[in-house]
């Protein structure tokens, strides 16, 4: 059981958006099988976190858009694929909104 498995790997809910339609398409895929195929690797909360300063500076320098939301969006999806299953996005959104100045 795909939520069963979530729990017992102490991950995060959200992964289960990634791996649903990977064990629905090969429904003999080991869950394990799932997240390798997916390039899950655990990383920890700080090591994510300490990301976000510098793809900031990285997004001030190749920004296009004038909208504010743009260094968000952008932000968010350079950090997604480490942070799924590992963090919840909704609190890295928050930090990122922060600029990375977590605790």
């Amino acid at each position: 059981d795909l939520f069963d498995f979530i729990t017992k790997e102490k991950l995060q809910k959200e992964i289960c958006f990634d791996i649903l339609p990977l064990i629905y398409a090969h429904h003999r895929m080991s869950l394990t099988k799932a997240l390798n195929h997916l390039n899950f690797t655990r990383q920890t909360r700080d090591a994510i976190l300490q990301r976000i300063p510098q793809k900031v500076k990285e997004f001030e320098r190749i920004k296009i858009s004038k909208f504010s939301e743009a260094r968000q969006r952008w932000i968010m999806q350079q950090l997604r694929s480490c942070a799924i299953g590992n963090l919840p996005l909704s609190e890295l959104a928050d930090e990122v909104r922060k600029g990375g100045a977590h605790e």
